[in-house]
């Protein structure tokens, strides 16, 4: 195409800087569907989908650098089923009554990282194969909330309050460009 005639023939530093511009563009669009289900693995087959698209848009755009996946859970209002297992508490359950809200930092950082066999295996064959774009996951656990949780008050349910921990269930893409050699 014409506009890709003209970016080829773009001096080094335009080009670089149309390629970090798309880039973030590409980053800001995918980090709109980072939320993930409270009962999904954050790196799963639905995950690997989108990661593979992305990868295939950044390298049509001869991308270099790094996509860092950061994975993030939400603090959730949980209750003991009668198994001994943790569950979602029900929406309208007061916020008092929950018997735990997220999980421990160490334990949180552990489910912010887990995988499917697919990804993990998608993942293993990138560092294999190389390439100019590398893949970083970053578990993240419940340090960094991207919606601040609201201040307890005594008519907040569950429903509330798992409302804002869905939102910081997440996977935020990071794009690091590397400049190009000159």
């Amino acid at each position: 195409t014409t506009e890709a005639a003209r970016r080829d023939q773009a001096p080094a530093d335009t080009r670089a800087e149309w390629t970090t511009g798309v880039a973030a563009a590409l980053e800001w669009s995918v980090n709109q569907g980072a939320s993930y289900p409270p009962d999904a693995l954050p790196f799963d087959d639905v995950r690997l989908g989108k990661l593979t698209g992305l990868l295939d848009r950044l390298r049509a755009l001869d991308f270099r650098g790094t996509v860092r996946l950061e994975g993030h859970v939400g603090d959730f209002c949980m209750r003991r089923t009668s198994d001994g297992s943790w569950a979602m508490a029900a929406d309208d359950l007061p916020l008092s009554r929950c018997e735990r809200v997220g999980l421990p930092p160490d334990e949180a950082r552990m489910e912010s990282a887990q995988q499917s066999v697919a990804f993990a295996n998608y993942l293993a064959e990138l560092r294999v194969t190389g390439g100019p774009i590398r893949v970083e996951l970053e578990p993240l656990g419940n340090s960094r909330p991207l919606v601040a949780y609201p201040l307890v008050t005594d008519g907040m349910t569950a429903g509330d309050w798992n409302l804002v921990a869905r939102q910081n269930h997440r996977v935020e893409v990071k794009l690091a460009a590397k400049p190009s050699p000159e």
